[in-house]
């Protein structure tokens, strides 16, 4: 710890007042609830004891946070401390909001002491770190383990829901005083400096934290049911529920900066590997999210509840690209409390093998599942009022779309799936696929980087190909496109670099741009007779087309085109009758005679 002079402390002592403030925000309330002793059991305290808290150097009207869950979190963190120092606290308050009960309260301090980020064990705090004669507000009475909220001359005092002002946390002249000066080489530099306790430890960083320890509700169990809370007496059965001790996880938050919220963040530091998540705790209605993994799992056992300070959490959703990239998982249990998965959930996880969507389960991500190379069996519970799964995919069942498929999907003909899905089987371990004549759309990347895919049969029904339908489907070698087709967007099948011939049937009337490019396997090309427009660089990169058929009066009939379908054709079909425009006859000659029945040849100029 370098010992300085006092510039730049008032600049510390602003950011440590500033963390405070953030740190109050996230809430003080809410840890166990009594009704008056009258209820038995555990209370889910769904709304919860709700409480304001008022910022250092805010007006009254500005900074209002509402929280309601207990916390312990970092007040004060010096590396630059010298003895006398005295640090000063602004004010703070707190008070009930309308929607809560009366509540009591106790807050404590606590100490923790470094030499870099070693901990050091430091008896008496007091030693080196104590705070001013008058620190907590004039209510807040010392009971040696902590301050509890008083009135003067009363007994345990209750913040009342119709209290109007704040009540006074820190006293207005609260401080931290530095002490220190008994011990020896205080003006040390360095890692090993500081201040010294013996010849081989020293203490350069001090921490100390601030806990809201105790919220008692003051309602009886009738009051609590009112206000939404839940007499229980434990898990339900069936129920996966982790109660947390502190030794169990650690605890981070941030701050959004355009919007100013303040979310607190867990992670289990690993007792049990199927726990090795993290997960953020929504102290308003009382539910958690789970964020993301510790490590690389094999196995997760996502509980529907979770404990943490005597406070239950239930686990309703899964975070944006939560297990993105998850390659050693394997297998993940989703527990029935889970409402939402989010966008790209568990994209990449190539290894997980099965996946079961819980009935409660009310909105799946795009995504979610992409890149499941492993994925066999997809199951949906019955009761689930939004999804349903047949053939190993998961069907949104009022719009009929099948919206995630797997490796061994078999997409259902019976008309309970009319559509497929944007993304439904995105990088998926599929080898072949039949879309029967029910499915009427194929969405945009529908089967983008199935790098397995190695056939698609298109039968009659479906009428539009989206865009990048079948981009990167590197395998895929036999494409059969039905004649009910009408479209097919820009990309769809972009970089099939096995992809050999293609038949454009009568029916389409557009092809996109970029839609055959970088094919570079692809030797003849089939342009039925509707066919009126051809994207530019449709065929851009196909340096192997060589053979090229055309039965559309338009397409033939073409002073020019940047589609490049001609760019590397050494033999142009036009079907007989057709009027041929500049675009063919400006590098191609007519043959004397033709080897094709019906069909005028046109051959690359010398």
């Amino acid at each position: 710890m370098k010992i300085k002079t006092n510039k730049g402390l008032k600049v510390t002592i602003f950011a440590v007042v500033l963390l405070l403030c953030l740190a109050l925000a996230v809430g003080i309330t809410g840890a166990w609830y009594q009704a008056k002793r009258q209820a038995t059991g555990t209370l889910s305290m769904d709304q919860g004891i709700i409480i304001d808290y008022k910022g250092f150097g805010q007006t009254p009207d500005e900074g209002i946070w509402t929280r309601d869950t207990t916390t312990t979190f970092l007040l004060f963190n010096e590396t630059n401390a010298q003895p006398g120092e005295q640090i000063a606290v602004n004010p703070a308050g707190i008070r009930a909001n309308e929607k809560s009960v009366n509540f009591y309260a106790r807050v404590k301090l606590s100490y923790k002491f470094y030499n870099g980020e070693t901990p050091v064990e430091l008896a008496d705090a007091t030693k080196l770190i104590k705070t001013s004669s008058s620190f907590f507000g004039t209510n807040w009475v010392e009971s040696g383990d902590g301050y509890y909220y008083y009135a003067t001359g009363s007994t345990l005092n209750k913040f009342a829901k119709t209290a109007t002002t704040f009540v006074e946390l820190f006293a207005t002249d609260a401080k931290f005083i530095i002490e220190g000066a008994g011990f020896t080489g205080a003006n040390n530099n360095g890692e090993s400096g500081g201040f010294k306790i013996d010849e081989t430890t020293s203490i350069n960083k001090i921490e100390v934290y601030l806990t809201l320890e105790t919220l008692q509700g003051d309602a009886t169990a009738e009051q609590a049911k009112a206000l939404g809370w839940e007499i229980t007496t434990g898990g339900t059965e069936g129920e996966n529920v982790v109660e947390l001790t502190p030794e169990d996880y650690t605890s981070t938050a941030t701050t959004d900066d355009a919007t100013g919220d303040y979310t607190p963040s867990e992670t289990f530091v690993g007792k049990n590997p199927k726990y090795a998540f993290t997960f953020s705790l929504n102290d308003t209605d009382k539910t958690a999210t789970i964020t993301g993994p510790v490590g690389s799992p094999t196995e997760l056992d996502i509980p529907s509840k979770i404990i943490v300070k005597g406070q239950d959490y239930t686990t309703t959703s899964i975070e944006n690209a939560a297990f993105l990239g998850c390659t050693s998982l394997i297998s993940v249990n989703i527990p029935n409390s889970v409402t939402s998965i989010g966008q790209q959930a568990f994209d990449g996880c190539s290894s997980l093998t099965s996946i079961t969507i819980p009935s409660s389960v009310e909105s799946i991500g795009k995504g979610a599942f992409w890149g499941h190379t492993s994925l066999e069996s997809i199951t949906v519970q019955e009761g689930n009022e939004k999804y349903r799964s047949a053939g190993n995919c998961i069907i949104e069942t009022a719009t009929k779309t099948l919206i995630t498929g797997c490796k061994t999907s078999v997409i259902p003909t019976d008309g309970s799936v009319t559509s497929i899905g944007k993304q439904a089987f995105n990088g998926c371990g599929l080898i072949s696929i039949i879309i029967p004549d029910s499915v009427a759309s194929i969405g945009d990347l529908a089967f983008n980087g199935c790098d397995s895919l190695t056939s698609i049969t298109i039968l009659d029904g479906v009428k539009s190909i989206g865009q990048q339908a079948f981009e990167y489907c590197t395998s895929l070698t036999f494409v059969t496109i039905g004649n009910g087709v009408e479209s097919i967007g820009n990309y769809a099948f972009k970089n099939c670099t096995s992809l050999t011939s293609i038949t454009i049937p009568d029916n389409v009337e557009s092809i996109g741009e970029w839609t055959f490019s970088d094919c570079t396997s692809l030797t003849s090309v089939t342009i039925g007779n509707n066919v009126t427009s051809i994207g530019r660089y449709a065929f851009w990169g196909c340096d192997s087309l060589t053979t090229v058929t055309i039965d559309s009066a338009t397409i033939a009939g073409l002073g020019s085109s940047d589609s490049e379908l001609l760019d590397n054709a050494t033999k142009v079909y036009v079907i007989s009758g057709l009027t041929v425009g500049s675009y063919i006859t400006g590098s191609f000659t007519k043959a004397a005679s033709s080897d094709r029945e019906g069909y005028v040849l046109y051959t690359k100029n010398a």
